[in-house]
């Protein structure tokens, strides 16, 4: 069999003072302050370079509208008009919803580009939300420690 040891060991440690443990308190929320810093510099680093891309698209979309119209208007319109007998007039409208279609499904794309890139974001913000539970946490904790060692001897007295 093993040796069992003795419930109450001596030991040569004092116990914490309360500044000290404050002093470790501080430096672990500075700590965490500051991996929550370098944490959100990431962050906005991937989120910049997704919203570069999502810009770029929205302003190609626009441009290629208005710089494929006037030849693909009076180009197709023309082709279409002779070939069905159609007027010129309704040719122009058909081929107009046509290219307005197109770039309004590049303008979607784009925006959807958009709205992901600001996704990025919620990576700090869900981080940040669980450090201020755990900050929450360790407050309440202390201050609920500090209260039962508070009335602890009030208890002791009520029983006896």
């Amino acid at each position: 069999m093993r040796p069992q040891t003795p419930l109450e060991q001596p030991t040569n440690r004092k116990p914490q003072s309360l500044t000290g443990g404050v002093r470790d308190f501080v430096s672990d929320l500075i700590s965490l302050l500051e991996l929550q810093w370098q944490l959100l510099q990431v962050d906005l680093r991937e989120g910049k370079s997704r919203l570069i891309r999502a810009a770029i698209l929205l302003g190609i979309s626009p441009v290629v509208a208005l710089a494929t119209l006037p030849v693909l208007f009076l180009g197709a319109a023309e082709a279409v008009s002779t070939a069905y007998g159609w007027s010129l007039a309704y040719t122009h409208l058909g081929l107009a919803g046509g290219v307005i279609l197109t770039a309004s499904l590049i303008g979607w794309i784009g925006l959807r580009v958009l709205t992901t890139s600001m996704a990025t974001l919620t990576r700090s913000r869900n981080e940040f939300s669980e450090n201020l539970a755990w900050l929450k946490s360790m407050l309440t904790s202390e201050e609920r420690s500090d209260a039962a060692g508070q009335h602890s001897g009030d208890f002791d007295h009520r029983r006896n």
